[in-house]
């Protein structure tokens, strides 16, 4: 199957227009941590929400959202924010610039399109505000007269070194897109002859000049201590160098900017742990993964609300209960009874320690933990196999992966992938009526096979452990040997921590890998804390999208070192052959 372009880019919040973000905005817990005063670093995979939550932000996401009274009442919010998206030509020129080591008043010129970029964003962000309208919340509307807004132009583009035609704040944002334009086709053609100069600025030094224009704007609008926040989005497109300026700046910068940083959790050449020099997390910033699910109730709940809205689109009001069809819960019991009957090791192992299934219903809860423990892993294995431990023929996901927990559970609770799951759904079987777990399992494979493409389509050579993609193949394989492999075990491996010693390579694999969403990060509360970015020393297990075709349970299994991992062979070739795919 090819990677279908609807499922990972159609919903991209970037590109829809501000009224239809907050018109399709739930408020999740991440959202209060990130609104709140301060800096901070939001990271998650493709299609966790990052943008929508940094334009939720912006002054006009909180004068058009209905729900923003509230939301205000709660948390106090009164900074200006000012959503920057993050321009791919960065990147670009900064590669350009390294390739023909260009002088260093054409470096200067690369940082001042950052900086101007910035400028653009943060004058329109002033000319709303300066609007004399009202708005559904008046949310920091000032309004001012023709004359102060004249004069308040003129002293910032003879700061910036801009001419507009006119003295509004409207053509003081044309003039700087004017500069930008002009600034990017002198780096292409390697002329700085052009009038561009602002002394020489690095991009800490641009930060301080965006400062400078926000105190004078707090002048003129009467409000001296006025915080403004910088939303950068995205800044996995920027290089390396402007993201770690922006990182340091945060500790000890211009006391009338915070800065909200997002970015895929991992970033080549950016370093965001602290340490006893720089900055540390918790006191300069706060550090919010949106991979890391905290509460698993609030999570399902917003996913059947975002779902809910989805189908709106298309059916009218719809209530959770009335479209997901459930799957029978597992009888466990039965499973075990099952299982001991044709898997010698199985039978084994229950009588070690002391198991058995004819006093299921008389065991403590302690026993029960116990049992609690492995019983999925023993559940699923009873599915693959038949009778003489033969392997059945399963052509679709087992029922186990069905119904609206393990859905949205499989789906990581990532809003992207929710959204063109049900779009999936309706397509498959129109709006009307319960959908099937049959036409669930269907939708989730079909999401899985996509997502795979997607991830065939990053570029990598890791030399004997192939693409990334073989990569997640070889992983998924070895922790699926432990649920359905030659011996029973009660606790199969299912993450792998990556030690000090793995290649280079592989670490920047497997970075990918997280910010594809293929990998996930485990961490605890002790090491959430510092983190960051890291790869060595962490722990990761797959994405739960490819349990189905693994055969793993839905939760965390038992860390193993990746390279080791890697070295195994597979004996499950000696007992079924093959996993195959679903």
């Amino acid at each position: 199957m090819k990677f279908d372009q609807r499922i990972h880019e159609a919903f991209n919040a970037r590109s829809l227009a501000t009224e239809d973000v907050c018109k399709s905005f739930i408020v999740t817990p991440h959202y209060f941590k990130l609104a709140a005063a301060g800096n901070s670093i939001l990271v998650g995979p493709r299609g966790s929400g990052k943008t929508t939550l940094m334009r939720m932000l912006q002054v006009e996401a909180i004068n058009i959202w209905n729900d923003a009274p509230n939301f205000l009442n709660k948390k106090g919010i009164n900074y200006s924010g000012v959503f920057i998206p993050t321009d791919k030509l960065w990147s670009t020129q900064y590669e350009l610039l390294k390739r023909k080591a260009s002088s260093v008043l054409l470096r200067m010129n690369v940082e001042l399109v950052f900086g101007y970029h910035i400028l653009e964003r943060f004058l329109q962000v002033v000319e709303y505000r300066a609007r004399r309208e009202k708005t559904l919340n008046n949310f920091l509307k000032v309004g001012i007269d023709k004359q102060t807004e004249s004069d308040l132009v003129c002293e910032l583009a003879d700061s910036w070194g801009l001419n507009p035609r006119f003295y509004s704040l409207r053509s003081l944002c044309i003039s700087v897109k004017e500069k930008w334009r002009n600034l990017v086709d002198s780096i292409s053609r390697n002329d700085v002859t052009g009038n561009h100069s602002l002394m020489s600025i690095d991009g800490n030094n641009i930060i301080y000049k965006i400062s400078e224009a926000a105190a004078t704007v707090n002048t003129y609008f009467g409000q001296h201590d006025h915080i403004w926040t910088l939303l950068f989005d995205e800044l996995e497109l920027a290089p390396p160098e402007i993201v770690q300026n922006l990182v340091e700046i945060m500790r000890g910068g211009p006391i009338n900017l915070n800065f909200k940083l997002s970015m895929s959790p991992y970033h080549r050449g950016v370093a965001i742990a602290g340490d006893s020099t720089g900055q540390m997390r918790n006191h300069d910033f706060e550090y919010i993964d949106l991979t890391q699910i905290k509460d698993i109730p609030a999570s399902i709940d917003f996913s059947k609300e975002l779902a809910i809205k989805v189908l709106n689109k298309t059916a009218g009001e719809s209530k959770f209960s009335d479209f997901f069809e459930s799957p029978q819960k597992p009888n466990f019991r039965e499973a075990f009874e099952s299982l001991e009957k044709k898997d010698e090791s199985f039978k084994k192992y229950l009588d070690k320690v002391g198991i058995n299934t004819k006093n299921w219903d008389e065991y403590p809860e302690k026993k029960r933990s116990e049992i609690r423990r492995f019983q999925y892993v023993a559940f699923l294995r009873d599915q693959f196999f038949a009778q003489g431990m033969k392997k059945r023929t399963i052509k679709r996901p087992l029922n186990y992966y069905s119904g609206g927990a393990a859905i949205f559970k499989a789906l990581e609770f990532n809003p992207r992938m929710i959204i063109s799951f049900f779009n999936s759904l309706i397509e498959k079987t129109g709006s009307e009526g319960v959908f099937s777990v049959h036409s669930q399992l269907d939708s989730l494979k079909e999401m899985r096979i996509s997502f795979e493409a997607l991830i065939n389509t990053i570029s990598l050579d890791l030399g004997q452990h192939g693409s990334l993609q073989s990569l997640v193949s070889k992983i998924g394989n070895e922790f699926s040997e432990g649920v359905i492999g030659l011996e029973f075990r009660s606790e199969p491996r299912g993450s792998f921590i990556v030690s000090e010693d793995v290649p280079s390579e592989l670490i920047d694999a497997i970075g990918l890998g997280v910010n594809a969403g293929a990998f996930i990060k485990v961490v605890d509360n002790t090491d959430e804390s510092r983190s960051g970015g890291r790869i060595v020393g962490q722990r990761f297990r797959l994405s739960y999208l490819f349990a189905h075709r693994f055969r793993l349970p839905l939760q965390l299994m038992r860390a193993c070192n990746l390279l080791e991992l890697l070295s195994r062979k597979s004996d499950n070739s000696k007992v079924h052959g093959q996993i195959p795919l679903i």
